[in-house]
């Protein structure tokens, strides 16, 4: 009699949890007006509140809503919110973190302004120091308006960054380079120069950068061999070698976004080359072209968005020598293949193919489901069709005000699953 009133007493709880859950969800439906594909229609049989596995989603993202909820009801939190997201005045302190090439994990801080002095120019810095004592800093200042000509906005920017990396991943050269000879080397990177664009016609501008490359690679430090160990001297050209160049770019961009991180509607089309001009010799210029389409679609409410994107890179030696194996076009989980490790393929060229569509789950968090597909190749002439790597997976987008985006992803390809977490900030996706 008491194990039976024990199991009355179970299902009671348990009955009384989901219709809870379902309450609440009812309660924090998303700002799209009804709940489509939840709640069993009126005038059915349903042995539950429940009718498809989005509540699951729902279910499992619960603790970013509620997290965000506690937030807004909290003074203290709010504001501090607000300032560690720039959501007050544009201005933000705030954390940052990188899980990097050799499973090392990276923390520092970062710092931005979207209007400083109130004239609309732009600061961000940031500093990240990872386990194995390699380091990533960025500064970059500039104005997408500084001043205009016949109603024209010409803009500039001035930027700086540097690696300093023990462990990046590389794994050879060419789309069908094998798991087997995976391998690191170490990088010294210093990258820094000025752009200055003019806005032809509303919403395209035309502009220049130059600047300075500097590079200098050597062995890999931890568990896994050094390049030099896996691979032969001539297959990878320019390593344990200093490499000074000059850079100078051209760039056309078009830009018909509604928002930078957050966007439902219009696109972005830029084409960009770039002369690496070799400062030691000439042996390692190259010329690089990169051409970008993306376009966001609207589908049937807000916030049910289907993202379209493809991306091209050619690189073409334009001397004697070779290129770098570490500038070499790059395809993994951060270039458009979700489901691939640092660094995983390189070569001359790339294309990468992303279709993803979104869809939301709570006020501030969105869940998404995308497919991936591209390839490197060795050049132009040996492009094909054939050979294209895939990734199918799905996550959430979690949104931190409007200039901050959470993103998880999980993907899984033809060579296994990866997990990946990114941090947008809308200043890295700005004009420079």
């Amino acid at each position: 009699m008491k194990l039976r009133l024990k199991r009355i007493r179970l299902c009671l709880l348990i009955a009384f949890a989901l219709l809870r859950t379902a309450s609440v969800f009812a309660e924090d439906a998303p700002e799209t007006g009804e709940m489509p594909f939840i709640f069993c229609e009126s005038g059915r049989n349903c042995p539950m509140p429940i009718s498809s596995p989005f509540l699951l989603l729902r279910a499992a993202t619960f603790p970013f809503q509620a997290t965000s909820d506690v937030i807004e009801k909290t003074p203290f939190l709010r504001k501090f919110f607000g300032y560690s997201t720039g959501t007050r005045k544009g201005f933000a302190f705030y954390p940052k973190a990188w899980l990097a090439d050799g499973n090392h994990f990276g923390g520092g801080l970062g710092v931005t302004a979207l209007d400083l002095l109130a004239k609309d120019y732009k600061l961000q810095a940031e500093y990240l120091l990872f386990t194995n004592l390699g380091m990533r800093a960025k500064l970059i200042f500039g104005n997408p308006a500084a001043f205009r000509v016949w109603d024209r906005a010409f803009s500039f920017w001035f930027t700086n960054r540097y690696w300093k990396e023990f462990e990046q991943n590389f794994y050879g050269v060419g789309n069908n380079s094998d798991t087997a000879d995976h391998s690191v080397y170490a990088k010294d990177r210093l990258k820094t120069g000025a752009r200055v664009g003019f806005e032809l016609v509303p919403r395209l501008v035309f502009s220049t950068n130059f600047g300075f490359d500097i590079n200098q690679s050597g062995s890999g430090k931890g568990s896994l061999p050094s390049v030099e160990e896996t691979f032969l001297r001539n297959q990878i050209p320019g390593f344990d070698q200093g490499i000074h160049y000059f850079v100078l770019g051209f760039r056309l961009d078009h830009d018909t976004r509604d928002h930078l991180i957050l966007s439902e509607r219009g696109g972005r089309q830029w084409a960009m080359y770039e002369r690496y001009q070799d400062l030691g010799g000439n042996e390692h210029s190259y010329n690089k072209i990169d051409v970008n389409f993306e376009h966001f679609i609207r589908v049937w409410r807000p916030r049910y968005v289907l993202w379209l994107h493809n991306q091209w890179q050619f690189l073409e030696r334009a001397s004697a020598g070779e290129i770098p194996f570490y500038h070499l076009a790059i395809l993994d989980y951060d270039r458009g293949l979700r489901s691939f490790p640092g660094g995983r393929f390189r070569d001359k060229g790339s294309v990468v193919f992303n279709v993803e569509q979104r869809f939301p789950l709570w006020k501030r968090v969105d869940g998404a489901v995308f497919f991936d597909a591209g390839r490197v190749y060795s050049g132009i002439e040996n492009f094909s069709l054939k050979g294209f790597k895939r990734s199918l997976g799905g996550g959430i987008r979690a949104r931190l005000g409007r200039n901050f985006l959470v993103v998880l992803d999980g993907a899984h390809g033809n060579e296994g699953f990866q997990v990946t977490v990114n941090i947008l900030n809308i200043f890295d996706l700005l004009q420079y």
